[in-house]
């Protein structure tokens, strides 16, 4: 069965799911270099490469490619909660904090991952990622519902 197939069959289309569920999912795909590579893109208007692979109203599937160096903006995930599992490679999510009276949003600490690795983000994360390695990166993502409403923060 196809890659593509598996993630269709392991998800309910119309359910919402929360962030352990999304997790305990995740674990249960065989997310090797080998099956995910495929649906890796080059960047092209972003510094990374982003491959939407499933989407449907209550769930988006996507493969991020980090070239070396390369970061997402700052942002969040308006009202998703979401999985990132950490294909190939490693990389660092750096967390924000934003205070409505402020204009940017500021520095709260950095967290390193690598290969294997899975972590969360939900409606109140601001971060950013970034791939601070001489190799690439690429990482699978899950979000609950599809992603809607999500701002880019200005650094």
């Amino acid at each position: 069965m196809k890659f593509i197939e598996i993630i269709k069959r392991s998800f309910d289309s119309s359910h919402v799911y929360s962030q352990q569920e999304l997790i305990q999912i995740v674990q249960t795909l065989d997310l090797s270099p080998e099956n995910v590579i495929p649906y890796i893109t080059a960047p092209k208007h972003l510094e990374y490469g982003r491959n939407i692979i499933y989407h449907t109203k209550n769930l988006e599937v996507m493969v991020l490619y980090f070239p070396s160096l390369a970061k997402t903006p700052i942002h969040n995930h308006g009202t998703s909660t979401g999985c990132i599992y950490i294909v190939q490679g490693g990389l660092q999510n750096i967390l924000y904090n934003f205070e409505p009276s402020e204009t940017t949003p500021t520095y709260h600490q950095t967290q390193q991952f690598t290969q294997g690795n899975v972590f969360t983000v939900d409606k109140d994360t601001i971060h950013m990622i970034q791939n601070t390695m001489p190799l690439p990166a690429s990482t699978f993502h899950v979000y609950s519902p599809s992603l809607e409403g999500v701002t880019i923060h200005s650094s």
